[in-house]
């Protein structure tokens, strides 16, 4: 599948419909600093997600993610930055997140499932 973050990828994905919680830390559009908007999972790895979201969150973003995984327990709380973003042709969106490392983070925990 050739999609647009696909040159950018280090890892492999898989396909996981995981519902989460995206809150917008830094962005160019100050109007979405702050929100939290629900999205879905469209593909993970251990270092980053494919997401679709109602709501355009602009390439260059840095966003907090809540995610509750079906296969695991409990959620994971991960940093990430927009590397991409686009508009589906339903009307949606999707962005492709790269994860940052943290000591605050569940990062390891992550990578861990995803290995």
């Amino acid at each position: 599948m050739n999609d647009a973050g696909s040159e950018m990828r280090e890892e492999t994905r898989h396909a996981s419909y995981e519902r989460l919680f995206v809150q917008v830390v830094e962005c160019a559009d100050r109007n979405l600093v702050g929100m939290t908007v629900s999205c879905d999972s469209v593909d993970v790895s251990a270092g980053g997600l494919r997401v679709f979201s109602d709501t355009h969150i602009p390439e260059g973003s840095q966003v907090d993610l809540w995610i509750d995984v079906n296969a695991g327990p409990g959620k994971f709380f991960l940093t990430s930055d927009v590397r991409w973003s686009t508009t589906t042709s339903d009307g949606g969106y999707q962005f492709g997140a790269k994860l940052r490392d943290g000591a605050a983070t569940d990062i390891s925990e992550w990578r861990a499932l995803q290995a």
